[in-house]
């Protein structure tokens, strides 16, 4: 018998690795292609923290913990699966107490570290400020990782002599926010100047949306955006050269603009064919390529569907009166359904009824590869949990993978969280 799409599959529960840890705090959650799971946290225990990398199963059951980086304080950062289902993740414990630990690690499922580059700059001086934005891997094994280096501010002043070099990777002091690639025997083959927020197909070419206002050049020649802030899409090739690029008339909700320090919220996808899903919060007029779509309420959200070329497929918007989006997070199934997350107010239609604002602030919902509505949930997040918003979502090939630490997040048969700190993971039928 098949599986109703957004049913409940199987929910598990995660607990603190110790029963006297002082605060444990959900990072985020991936799937690998196998369906196995990683999730990356922290854990505090009187003020001595830990990353952690838990390994799950298909069905929410833990193999396994990796201990990461500790100190006075640690931050879990990126976490990916690449192809082959290793883990890639980071994790960065500030400058505090007089030492600066950076890394970025691939690992295999069964704990096996293979790889690992980064800064441990001891109590002595600090060289550069090292942090991590983005892994992922490709079909061949290749190793893709956001890095961004820059000279420390409190560089010495030494005559004559660089005292702040950078980082070197393999082939020299490096500074810049750059993209390293290694290939599969973890041999350093060199950087390119990251491109802005970047996702790779399987054969390693960028996929890059970034924010601008009046005319940018990638590579390909010019784009201009309108008068409001636009945001560039744009391919590019697996040495960083650009195979195409466009402009979206997409201004980002009011209070965001091309130069703001904050990221507008928007989020995209590379699909298994190249496709790319892309979803983001706006106010005013958006013209995507299939006509103008004008938001409702305070912001509306918007996803869209282009091709391996940039051409646009299919795009909708959803917002109502009243309506607004404060972030949103989107993701795709290896056959191609779009999963859909975001916090939201107000009266919102994804195409299954008015969404029940008794029932939560944030959704989760699934579209068909053409954009048709399949499901949607709806769960108390913010409201459950004190820190703000403990909540994250991934898919395995046939489900959207759910993680959160608020404790009155229901998908049914009551909460899922049964205890502060706990973090409860849900999977959900496409």
């Amino acid at each position: 018998m098949g599986v109703a799409p957004g049913q409940v599959l199987w929910t598990s529960v995660v607990s603190p690795p110790f029963p006297w840890d002082d605060e444990y705090d959900l990072g985020s959650i991936t799937g690998a292609p196998s369906g196995d799971l990683y999730l990356s946290d922290s854990s505090d225990m009187s003020g001595a923290a830990r990353c952690t990398v838990r390994h799950l199963d298909p069905s929410g059951v833990l193999l396994g913990t990796f201990w990461g980086d500790g100190g006075d304080v640690c931050a879990p950062g990126v976490l990916a699966a690449d192809p082959q289902n290793d883990a890639l993740f980071s994790d960065d414990v500030p400058w505090v107490g007089g030492e600066q630990s950076t890394a970025a690690t691939k690992m295999t499922p069964d704990g096996t570290v293979v790889w690992s580059v980064g800064a441990n700059f001891g109590s002595g001086t600090l060289l550069a400020d090292l942090r991590f934005a983005n892994m992922a891997g490709d079909s061949a094994g290749d190793l893709l990782v956001d890095a961004d280096v820059e000279p420390a501010s409190g560089c010495p002043s030494c005559p004559g002599i660089d005292c702040c070099p950078g980082i070197d990777f393999g082939m020299g002091p490096e500074t810049g926010h750059l993209v390293l690639r290694y290939d599969a025997s973890e041999t350093y083959l060199g950087s390119i100047p990251s491109p802005g927020t970047w996702r790779v197909d399987n054969a390693g070419n960028f996929y890059v949306v970034k924010a601008f206002q009046g005319t940018m050049d990638i590579g390909c020649g010019p784009v201009t955006g309108g008068a409001s802030p636009s945001l560039l899409l744009a391919r590019l090739d697996f040495g960083g050269n650009c195979v195409w690029s466009k402009a979206l008339q997409a201004p980002p909700p009011s209070g965001f603009s091309a130069n703001s320090p904050a990221t507008p919220p928007s989020g995209f996808v590379v699909g298994a064919d190249g496709s790319i899903d892309l979803a983001f919060v706006y106010s005013g007029t958006i013209d995507l390529g299939a006509g103008p779509m004008q938001s409702a309420g305070t912001s509306s959200l918007a996803i869209a569907k282009l091709d391996l070329a940039g051409n646009l497929l299919w795009a909708a918007s959803y917002g109502g009166a009243g309506a607004s989006f404060s972030w949103v997070a989107i993701d795709a199934s290896p056959s191609g359904i779009v999963l859909l997350s975001s916090a939201f107010k107000g009266a919102v239609d994804l195409g299954g009824g008015p969404l029940d604002t008794a029932a939560g602030d944030t959704f989760v919902a699934a579209f068909d590869p053409t954009g048709a509505y399949r499901w949607s949930r709806v769960i108390a997040v913010s409201a459950g949990w004190p820190f703000g918003y403990a909540f994250t979502f991934t898919h395995q090939p046939c489900a959207m993978v759910v993680a959160t630490q608020s404790t009155l997040a229901d998908f049914g048969s009551g909460p899922i969280v049964p205890a502060m700190w706990d973090i409860g993971i849900a999977a959900i039928g496409l």
